[in-house]
C-alpha cells in the first residue's frame, strides 16, 4: 500500500504570535511536533516510521525556540518531538507507544 503524502508545516516566532491573536486552532488529527535546532531528531523519525506502519496519516510542524517553548509551557513536556494523536496530546515517542499500547489493551478487554 502506498501511503498518503504528508503535511509539513514551518512555524517562527511571528506565526505563533499570529496563531496566538487570530486564530484559535485545535489539532485533531495526528501531529508530530520536531523542534527546527535538531535536524536530526532519530525519535521524530521513530515516531514516524511507526505511524507510517500502523498506515495514519499525520502532519509534522517544524517549530523554531520559540513556539516550541510555548508548547512546552502548554505541555508541561521537554521532550522532542511533541506529539498529538486524534487532537489528544501523549508526549514524545515513548509516550506515543504507551497511548497505542493502551488503546490495544482496552480494545482486548472489551473483546
Amino acid at each position: 500500500t502506498v501511503n498518503p503524502p504528508h503535511m509539513l508545516c514551518w512555524f517562527d516566532s511571528s506565526s505563533l504570535h499570529q496563531w496566538k491573536e487570530n486564530m484559535n486552532i485545535d489539532l485533531k488529527g495526528n501531529v508530530i511536533i520536531r523542534h527546527q535546532s535538531i535536524p536530526d531528531c532519530q525519535w521524530c523519525d521513530k515516531a514516524k516510521e511507526y505511524l507510517d506502519e500502523k498506515g495514519l496519516k499525520y502532519s509534522v510542524i517544524n517549530a523554531d525556540k520559540m513556539f516550541f517553548g510555548s508548547l512546552m509551557k502548554e505541555t508541561k513536556s521537554t521532550s522532542v518531538p511533541q506529539i498529538v494523536i486524534k487532537g489528544e496530546f501523549v508526549g514524545d515517542y515513548k509516550g506515543m507507544l504507551q497511548h497505542f499500547l493502551d488503546k490495544e489493551e482496552a480494545e482486548d478487554e472489551s473483546a
